[in-house]
Order: structure tokens, then C-alpha cells, then sequence
């Protein structure tokens, strides 16, 4: 089974973006700084600015972070070999790849020109590199979309109330 993790922790970048990002009605232990999809309840592919996208036991992941949210496909019929495929996938697009810098200072730019200024988020981070990732940009490969500009609390809102996603456990 893959999973669909949204974390954060008491590390200052997650205070810093669980603050700027969270909704009003929302506490920052249920706001979301960072992405990662958990695979065979055993290992997570997550991206970050030290080891940028890399695999990671989920025991080790779950030391570090604290899950806000755990969601699974609501109609996931996915036998185990289609889940190694699909992992595949996720080791040949990303891993090993660095974390994309310019991109996330670019779209800290605009959150903040967005909250001072009430400027519109633009729909594309023109300052993203396709080589690079940052953590919820992994998520593009489940969704199948530019989501460049869009914070881990807004995806994990997004796909929650979608109805293509429902709750799930995660074990350890």
C-alpha cells in the first residue's frame, strides 16, 4: 500500500512555514510543512534541504517528524508489484535528486508578497528546476500536475476533501 504522509515538526523552517501557511480556523499541530509518501508501510520517499529527495526508514522518519495526516486512495486497488512499480517510478524521477533551492526562495517570496500584499500566488513557480525537488513537488507524481506553488497544508486540504483520498493509519 502507498501513503500519502503530511508532516511537521519542531524544527524552526516547520515553524516558519506551518505559521505563514495555515489556515486561521487551523492549530499548528494539524498544519502541515512537509510531504512524503510512505511505501509498503516501510519506507518513505520525502525530499528536504539537507539530504534533498531520498529514501528514509519510516521508523527513523516518524523520530523526526510528527504525522498530521496519513491518506491512501480512496478506491486503491493496487496489488503489491504495481506499488513496486510505482516506486519504481518515484527512484527513477527523483531520487537522488537535489532539493531545489531557487524554487522554494521563490515561492517564499510570493507567500510573503501574497500576505503583506495580498498579491495573487502566481499558478507556476518560475523559478523551479525540473531536476530538483522540494518535498511536495514528489506529490506531482501521484497527481499528474504542476503543483510548484502550492504549500503542504494546501495539498494536504486538497486532496482531504477531494473524496479521491481517505484517512488511513500508519503503523511503528
Amino acid at each position: 500500500m502507498i501513503k500519502y504522509l503530511f508532516t511537521n515538526n519542531d524544527l524552526i523552517g516547520s515553524k516558519l512555514i506551518s505559521e505563514f501557511t495555515r489556515k486561521s480556523w487551523q492549530s499548528r499541530n494539524r498544519t502541515a510543512s512537509h510531504t512524503g509518501v510512505l511505501f509498503f508501510g516501510l519506507i518513505v520517499v520525502h525530499s528536504n534541504a539537507t539530504n534533498g529527495v531520498h529514501i528514509e526508514p519510516f521508523y527513523s522518519f516518524k523520530k523526526k517528524n510528527k504525522i498530521v495526516c496519513a491518506l491512501r486512495r480512496a478506491t486503491d486497488k493496487r496489488t503489491r508489484n504495481q506499488a513496486e512499480i510505482i516506486f519504481e517510478k518515484y527512484c527513477k524521477q527523483a531520487y537522488g535528486k537535489s532539493y531545489d533551492y531557487a524554487g522554494v526562495v521563490y515561492f517564499t517570496y510570493r507567500i510573503i508578497l501574497e500576505r503583506v500584499f495580498k498579491l495573487p500566488l502566481p499558478k507556476v513557480n518560475k523559478w523551479e528546476n525540473p531536476d530538483k525537488w522540494f518535498c511536495d513537488e514528489l506529490m506531482e507524481i501521484e497527481l499528474g500536475r504542476d503543483i510548484s506553488m502550492t504549500t503542504p497544508n494546501e495539498l494536504m486540504l486538497e486532496m482531504e476533501s477531494s473524496g479521491k483520498y481517505l484517512p488511513c493509519e500508519t503503523t511503528q
